[in-house]
């Protein structure tokens, strides 16, 4: 059975930390509540190149490295699918009301690499 989550993107954070050495792409409805909200990770420090991305979606809970098997982002909609726990969930978010930054997009291709797809 798959499990679908589906919300409309009010806010996108993006950043690179450089005392951690992470990329952070997160998108959620509003930008103080995140009671739906999707979040990637991928450290870009030399010890940890190898790592998986980290990814989650509305709580901790549903986190994890390497759960993330696709996504598909497109000019309105990113669809996430992921495997918690050995369910299948896909994540549908609209987005046609935020702007796509060019360094969003470059932070989403290193954390994600060959799992995201770009339409």
């Amino acid at each position: 059975m798959k499990k679908l989550i589906t919300f409309n993107v009010g806010f996108v954070a993006f950043e690179k930390d450089k005392d951690e050495e992470y990329y952070s792409v997160g998108f959620s409805e509003d930008e103080f509540q995140f009671e739906n909200h999707m979040f990637f990770s991928r450290s870009y420090s030399e010890e940890e190149k190898d790592e998986p991305e980290y990814s989650e979606v509305n709580d901790q809970v549903y986190g994890g490295y390497d759960i993330c098997k696709n996504a598909i982002l497109s000019d309105d909609s990113f669809c996430v699918n992921l495997v918690i726990d050995n369910e299948i969930w896909q994540v549908i978010m609209n987005i046609e009301k935020i702007e796509l930054h060019k360094t969003m997009i470059d932070y989403l291709k290193f954390i994600l690499k060959d799992k995201l797809e770009i339409k």
